[in-house]
């Protein structure tokens, strides 16, 4: 069972590969975010297009003995003790801990496995998936509205693996291509530029049968097929596969990253595909040594039980609303018209007086909305237009303004809603399942998918209006409620006009003015203008900036050495006035990190301030340490 790497040759680049760092991305903050994301996307992407039963997607971290890895990885170690000497001490551990991930529904890795270059685009027959999985590197046979397409996300499973390497088993369905239905497996091992004696190596390695084709220079790697049963056996037993032979990908990972359990793997299911689940569209088995884990639309709340409470919150409030949306039909659905020209929220064609009051209506009295928006999906290289749309869910929820979520096809877009907040008392999802949008946004989108850009290489120059597409449907939350809102109060404005009203008097009834001026002093005309009042002292500029747990202020030029400045502050809430409805067990300001230049404070109770400016130049004031969950309310004056 060998392991091989291509030899370095003068004409070629020393790549040190880096794929594993388009994931590093602050949404995704664990190991099990990285593998989940990346497996169950490619798992529903995969599923024929004719089948109606959902994908199942099964993980385990399993335990197996030295002695049954090392059949797989012997001659693999000089290789990695040449990149990684404190990895190579691993093949001494008498256990290994090896990730499983197999999904089932789907269609396996179809295509010609000798097919060592990209098919052409008139070739005939399924696109060749086991070529791009296998063999390509920032190519990939999927399009925008597939949940994975930009061809590195594979690099997942080397990156989570300590030794950098990996081992693919798939078993293929129908219409699958030349090379038939499997079961067939490869290994692959992304290290980097390494020596072992006196030879020099690329980073990539092969476990695979090593054959000559005609018209190639070399031998080539192909995976073990009909012909290795035992060796697949083999295979299939040593890492406890549930494949058989049912079509679809079973991953394994050997000596994979102590950071990866279990537990962590189930929370990543349901934050990041929680949707999906609720919707029918996924299920999603962990395997446990005291029991599967089955996680389904079903089970679904149940589990959600089961995880710690801090992570239950979110997951909940967005799937409790998600259900609600996916069963509307007709006028249970509010739509906004289409933009005439640009997608601008001022454009007058979206939002009418009536919808902006039924949208605001049905907020108050049930509680929740949901809003549809048309988007036109226009790329530049075709004419014909499409009209897609997406559904904004709006629900009243107690607490203070929170990020809209952002749904792509049941996949979480973690960071597209970080820069925008509703309104205090509303919490928002925003889905997108119709197909042309989706697979514009899917363009959209980085190796992680996890935000939309314009600037990815896939979507630049595609769509016309493309950026400020992007835009409007980041912004929509916002501005629906701020449209529906603002509308509301205009038509509202003379609301108490009978209740606050007080009729003119005639005219005959007004007093008359008297015919001259009293008399006054000797040489009074009677027309003395009375003294101007005194001028007005200006008291200064006190200016506060948001920090991310926190506040800062400063103070303009006008404010004076030995100024006083109060500054208070609450949490903002739903109703009401801020500032009078705080409370000692929110903060107090002895307890946060209170750091001033150019002046002096005292905390002159829980949460105000007195301050005086020593250096108005140089004052700055910054106070962090407020929970990051809720909103501030800063009242910052100078003192009378």
């Amino acid at each position: 069972m060998t392991w091989a790497f291509d030899t370095q040759s003068p004409m070629a680049k020393h790549r040190d590969p880096i794929q594993g760092e388009f994931f590093s991305t602050e949404s995704i903050s664990s190991v099990a975010d990285s593998v989940v994301r990346e497996s169950i996307q490619n798992s529903m992407d995969a599923k024929p297009k004719d089948a109606s039963r959902s994908v199942l997607v099964e993980f385990s971290v399993i335990t197996i003995p030295r002695s049954k890895a090392k059949v797989f990885l012997s001659d693999l170690w000089p290789h990695i003790n040449a990149c990684d000497p404190k990895a190579a001490r691993l093949r001494d551990a008498k256990k290994v801990s090896c990730l499983v991930v197999e999904d089932f529904g789907t269609t396996g890795l179809r295509g010609d496995p000798a097919e060592m270059y990209a098919p052409s685009d008139d070739s005939q027959g399924p696109p060749n998936e086991f070529y791009y999985f296998v063999r390509a590197e920032g190519q990939s046979s999927k399009s925008g509205s597939d949940r994975g397409n930009w061809g590195i996300g594979k690099y997942t499973y080397p990156m989570v693996s300590q030794i950098n390497s990996m081992f693919a088993y798939t078993v293929r369905g129908p219409r699958c291509g030349p090379g038939g239905k499997g079961p067939m497996a490869i290994g692959l091992s992304v290290l980097r530029n390494h020596q072992v004696g006196v030879k020099r190596y690329q980073p990539d390695g092969w476990w695979a049968s090593f054959e000559e084709l005609e018209g190639e220079a070399g031998p080539c790697p192909l995976p073990f097929g009909s012909e290795d049963l035992e060796r697949l056996d083999l295979i299939a037993e040593t890492f406890e596969l549930q494949r058989g032979s049912k079509p679809g990908l079973s991953i394994i990972v050997p000596y994979v990253d102590e950071e990866l359990t279990t537990d962590e793997i189930k929370i990543s299911v349901i934050k990041n595909f929680g949707l999906a689940i609720g919707w029918g569209h996924l299920n999603v088995t962990v395997r446990e040594t005291d029991g599967d884990v089955k996680i389904s639309a079903a089970s679904l709340d149940s589990t959600i039980d089961s995880l710690p409470a801090i992570d239950q919150g979110g997951i909940r409030r967005d799937l409790e609303l998600a259900r609600w949306g996916a069963g509307l039909t007709g006028s249970q659905v509010i739509r906004l018209g289409r933009v005439a020209d640009r997608p601008e929220w001022s454009d007058d064609n979206l939002m009418s007086e009536a919808v902006a009051t039924d949208i605001t209506s049905r907020l108050t009295k049930e509680g929740r909305v949901a809003v549809r928006v048309p988007v036109r999906v226009a790329k530049t290289a075709e004419s014909e237009d499409h009209w897609g749309h997406f559904d904004v869910l709006l629900a009243s929820s107690e607490g203070s303004r929170m990020a809209p979520t952002f749904y792509r096809e049941g996949l979480l877009i973690s960071e597209a809603g970080k820069n925008t907040r509703t309104p205090s008392g509303i919490r928002s999802i925003v889905v997108i399942d119709e197909v042309h949008l989706a697979e514009m946004l899917g363009d959209a989108e980085g190796p992680a998918h996890v935000d939309w850009s314009p600037s990815t290489g896939r979507f630049k120059g595609k769509y016309a209006d493309g950026k400020r597409w992007i835009g409007f449907v980041k912004k929509a939350p916002t501005e629906i409620l701020k449209r529906a809102r603002s509308a509301e109060e205009e038509e509202n404005r003379d609301v108490a006009v009978d209740f606050f009203n007080t009729d003119a008097p005639p005219l005959d009834d007004l007093p008359k003015a008297p015919p001259d001026d009293p008399p006054g002093k000797k040489g009074d005309k009677g027309d003395d203008k009375p003294d101007p009042p005194p001028e007005l002292e200006r008291r200064g500029l006190v200016i506060v900036s948001e920090l991310a747990d926190g506040f800062s202020a400063s103070v303009d030029e006008s404010v004076k050495k030995g100024t006083k400045i109060v500054v208070r502050a609450a949490y903002d809430v739903r109703r009401g006035q801020p500032l009078p409805k705080w409370e000692e067990y929110d903060f107090h300001l002895k307890d946060l990190a209170v750091a001033i230049d150019g002046g002096t404070h005292v905390i002159a109770g829980g949460n105000e301030l007195h301050l005086v400016v020593t250096d108005p130049k140089t004052f700055d004031l910054k106070v962090r340490g407020f929970d990051r969950g809720r909103d501030l309310f800063i009242k910052a004056e100078v003192a009378t």
